[in-house]
């Protein structure tokens, strides 16, 4: 899980923090939060991420590359687009797209 984590993070926009929720979205809808929450605590203490005080997650740019440079997973991409796509959806139909507000700078890579 860590890994698949670290993957995902790397593809959204360098240097900007990923709501936890989202990050957790992309990593598909079966993934178990026991389980998302131990590959995220791996990535932490080996601080290939950074978490704020709400818990979102943030990679350093240079992380990022070499993570996109050497590791590969299938479809990552894909599931990342595909979670970003869900939210904004959602927002939208909720008839308050600010919501989407936290999500801009994670969506300009």
């Amino acid at each position: 899980m860590a890994r698949r984590l670290l993957i995902r993070t790397a593809f959204f926009a360098p240097g900007e923090v990923v709501p936890r929720e989202l990050l957790r979205t992309s990593c598909g809808e079966g993934t178990q939060a026991r389980f998302f929450a131990d590959g995220l605590k791996r990535l932490l203490a080996l601080g290939l991420v950074q978490e704020n005080l709400r818990g979102d997650v943030r990679m350093h740019r240079l992380v990022g590359c070499y993570v996109l440079n050497t590791l590969e997973d299938e479809g990552a991409l894909q599931q990342v687009e595909q979670a970003l796509i869900d939210q904004a959806y959602e927002a939208n139909m909720s008839g308050f797209p600010a919501r989407m507000r936290r999500c801009w700078r994670t969506c300009s890579s």
